[in-house]
């Protein structure tokens, strides 16, 4: 296909012969050599397989030499023994759908439907694919049928796309009521499928009740389906004129996306008899609080919000507006969505100008309104983190110890959590952490509360150190096997059950792209927990280094609250996943070759997940190129101190390793950790100007100032990366030494 076969690659052949040690601990001698045999019987075709099903899916236009092509790679593998025939002859039935050939098409889904047994979402491929053809040809009712029994399957692959073939379906025989029964049973959708299910709902709406139109709409609040909450919503509102709380939410939501919107929102509630909620609407528009209604607890916390978020862009700190703002949302405005947003930005806003006294004096106050009274909960890490560093610096040891000790056991391995231990072990003597800890061992004794448990014990755990650290460590273990047992009692034992054949075609729709149907594979062998699902199909990506689909895996896998909070307590095989080391002879080669030794594998290997995820092809939007996403200005500079010619690929593994680490060796020694991860992500000048503005105590202090969002969110996350590798492999912290403008001795 436009000589498809030369863009076959040959990348994994080698690896071959060890993939069944990686993966197949548990199988006998024997039945490994079935495996490899497999694999060495099938690699060639599977890549070839793969470049075919791609080239049909997603190739626009197909030549005459393209179809040619595929028609003889997919003729070939029916007539072998290849392991994946009803999925060649899915992809068959595509091809022959493309060249306009319906019998043909319909006879390959017909062959696929008798091969396929026991997979649900297989059957579904076939059925949907047969339905599409009788609808093509205006045989409306034997395509309702064959829908129907897709649809009605114990599977949800491809849910929405089945949905909404079905609602295509009734939609032309005038089936209304079937049409909602399928409409409101679907989820909120993702932004892939969003604009498809508005266009349902919209068609649909006239024919839904008040009680069900309110049922969509309340699973609209999503970005996603901003235009069909807009447009549905003024429907709603104008037949049914709910209670001004429900409108107020409405408004609230879509006002902040610009005030265009919003002047149109209140033209709208303006004739609809919605009065106070237009004064909220207009408030807001012209941050002006005044005009904000008494009993606008949403509107308040918004406006609060929208104003603390303008003074903390660019570093445009201003304590005494921060602090009205602040106050507005704690005395008229306190709202749940921003408990934790607006004293997260009010604490910039005063950390920026040293006022550690007003922190500790707006928490304190925050936490009285929240009734947080006792060790355990909080606002967020962060928000405790500092609340317990402001108190340090007033000279209130004992709640600057409460405070940090509560950061920990949010999360032990986390950002914040890291700064509170070290800072914990460097300011208290060892008796006074001693007689902490003796005093939380109590409260976890005297409570029966499981989730007051865990917390405790994570406390516990990040203060201890050998046996004691894994004594707690077990205990959290258990605790979160009882708290959540969908995803801590999982593991990847159901796949060492399946049948071979099972396993050989999981591995390869794992490692070949095919992760719907991997996932489905996983769900029927008793894999139920999606984020499991998601680190067994990427320890396979992983292992065969193919990083351009592991890519989304794991930013999926990272944004699970309960992988951030617990990632110390992730077992071994799944940490090994989430921080693999895929580059150790190129860093290596690079760290041979620096001027220093300020960096180290991990630290490399942390800057690599943390710009391109591991992939060698990655390109930004703004030009950055490669591993170590290196812009080609700075690349330019650096090659002449590395390289004795000057065109040097830096899209190459190795030479972007090499490049990218003098630059962060370099950076490390002018500006320490903190600051050099600062210049590599948003530039020198940015640095030198927070420093000289604001001449913070220490580089925490800077990073959490810093008037890049990008830059702050960065070095917490690679940060938090070098941490876990350091754990990962060496079971040790990040040396304090590493950090030399760490504290402010009091």
């Amino acid at each position: 296909m436009v000589y498809l076969k030369h863009l076959i690659r040959w990348e994994f052949l080698v690896l071959f012969f060890t993939v069944v040690l990686v993966f197949n601990f548990a199988y006998e001698p024997n039945q490994r050599a079935l495996i490899e045999s497999l694999f060495e019987q099938h690699y060639a075709d599977l890549q070839e397989f793969y470049q075919v099903y791609q080239a049909v899916e997603t190739k626009p236009k197909l030549t005459k030499n393209d179809l040619a092509y595929a028609h003889r790679v997919l003729s070939n593998l029916l007539e072998t023994g290849f392991i994946l025939k009803p999925e060649v002859y899915h992809t068959l039935g595509k091809l022959y759908e493309r060249e306009n050939k319906p019998v043909w098409a319909l006879k390959s889904y017909q062959a696929m439907y008798a091969l396929t047994t026991g997979e649900s979402f297989l059957k579904r491929d076939a059925l949907v694919g047969m339905s599409r053809i009788f609808a093509r040809e205006k045989n409306l009712s034997k395509a309702r049928e064959f829908l129907e029994e897709a649809w009605n399957l114990p599977t949800m692959y491809r849910q929405f796309d089945t949905a909404f073939a079905l609602l295509d379906i009734y939609t032309r025989i005038g089936e209304k009521k079937k049409q909602k029964q399928v409409l409101l049973s679907l989820p909120a959708p993702s932004a892939v499928h969003g604009e498809t299910y508005t266009s349902f709902v919209k068609r649909l709406w006239e024919n839904l009740s008040p009680e069900e139109q309110l049922q969509i709409l309340e699973k609209s609040f999503t970005p996603a389906l901003y235009s069909l909450l807009l447009e549905q919503g003024k429907l709603y509102i104008a037949r049914n004129h709910p209670p001004g709380d429900w409108v107020e939410k409405w408004g609230i939501f879509l006002a902040s996306s610009d005030d265009e919107v919003i002047k149109q929102l209140e033209a709208f509630l303006k004739q609809k008899g919605y009065p106070k909620v237009v004064e909220e609407l207009l408030a807001y528009r012209n941050m002006s609080q005044v005009s904000l209604p008494k009993g606008s607890s949403l509107a308040q916390a918004a406006y609060a919000y929208r104003g603390l978020r303008t003074l903390s862009r660019k570093a445009n700190y201003n304590p005494t507006r921060a602090e009205k703002y602040y106050e507005t949302f704690l005395t008229k405005g306190f709202h749940q969505e921003y408990i934790s947003k607006n004293p997260e930005l009010l604490i910039r806003n005063l950390l920026a100008y040293k006022q550690f006294d007003r922190i500790v004096y707006w928490i304190g106050q925050t936490y009285e309104k929240m009734g947080i009274v006792s060790n355990v909960g909080g606002i967020s890490e962060g928000v405790a983190f500092w609340y317990g560093y402001s108190a340090w610096h007033i000279g209130d040891r004992d709640l600057a110890f409460r405070e940090w000790g509560r950061t920990i056991g949010m999360s032990p391995s986390g950002y914040y959590g890291f700064w509170a231990r070290s800072y914990i072990r460097e300011i208290f003597s060892s008796e006074e952490v001693k007689k902490y800890l003796k005093d939380i061992e109590a409260m976890e004794e005297n409570t029966k509360n499981p989730s007051e448990k865990l917390f405790y014990n994570k406390i516990l755990y990040g203060l201890s150190d050998g046996m004691s650290q894994q004594t707690y460590k077990q205990k959290v273990s258990v605790l979160l096997g009882k708290l959540y047992p969908d995803f801590f009692n999982s593991s990847l034992v159901p796949l060492e059950k399946l049948p071979l054949e099972k396993y050989f075609r999981w591995l390869v729709y794992s490692r070949f792209g095919f992760a719907d149907y991997a996932r489905q594979l996983l769900y029927e062998a008793g894999i139920q927990n999606e984020t499991v699902a998601d680190l067994a199909i990427l320890k396979v990506l992983v292992y065969y280094k193919n990083f351009q689909r592991s890519r989304e895996l794991f930013s999926r896998v990272e944004q699970n609250p309960l992988i951030k909070n617990h990632l110390a307590f992730l077992p071994e095989e799944f940490l090994k996943v989430l921080y693999p080391l895929p580059y150790v002879q190129e860093t290596k080669l690079a760290l041979s070759l620096q001027t220093n030794n300020l960096v180290d594998p991990y630290l490399v290997h942390a800057v690599i997940k943390g710009e391109s995820l591991f992939y060698t092809r990655a390109r930004s939007r703004a030009g950055a190129i490669g591993l170590m996403q290196l812009m080609p200005s700075t690349a330019r500079l650096i090659i002449p101190s590395v390289f004795d010619e000057h065109h040097v690929s830096i899209y190459d593994p190795a030479n972007n390793i090499l490049l990218g680490t003098r630059f962060l060796a370099s950076s490390l020694q002018s500006y320490g950790l903190i600051g050099a991860l600062a210049v590599y992500n948003g530039g020198n000048l940015a640095l030198e100007k927070t420093k000289f503005r604001f001449q913070p105590d220490d580089d925490v202090v800077l990073a959490e100032i810093h008037p890049y969002t990008e830059t702050r969110l960065y070095i917490r996350k690679v940060l938090g990366y070098y941490q876990m590798y350091l754990f990962t492999y060496e079971n040790r912290l990040m040396p304090v030494s590493s950090f030399p403008r760490l504290l402010t001795k009091k």
